[in-house]
């Protein structure tokens, strides 16, 4: 962490409840299951496919959509104002 700290970041502990992690964690493994099951494929078989994440997926789409109201909730009560998310796409 302190790697990060030099490079700029910076840490904020406890952000995402401890419960709510390891309820998305569940729901996580539960939708790798049925979309592998959904493709008649084994589960290692589906995540060496999908491993990269290269492309919009429900599961990375849902995870991202719940951090991104944890983290803009975090930043509205912190910098007392309304905070505007806007997504944009970077290509390398």
């Amino acid at each position: 962490m302190k790697a990060l700290q030099k490079n700029g970041f910076f840490i904020i502990k406890n952000l995402v409840p401890l419960e709510l992690i390891t309820q998305s964690l569940n729901d996580i493994i539960s939708k790798i299951s049925k979309l592998s099951q959904e493709l008649g494929v084994s589960t290692s078989d589906y995540l060496n496919c999908t491993g990269r994440w290269g492309t919009s997926s429900q599961v990375t789409r849902i995870v991202s959509q719940v951090l991104d109201k944890i983290i803009k909730n975090y930043l509205e009560k912190s910098l007392q104002c309304q905070i505007l998310q806007k997504k944009i796409k970077c290509y390398m």
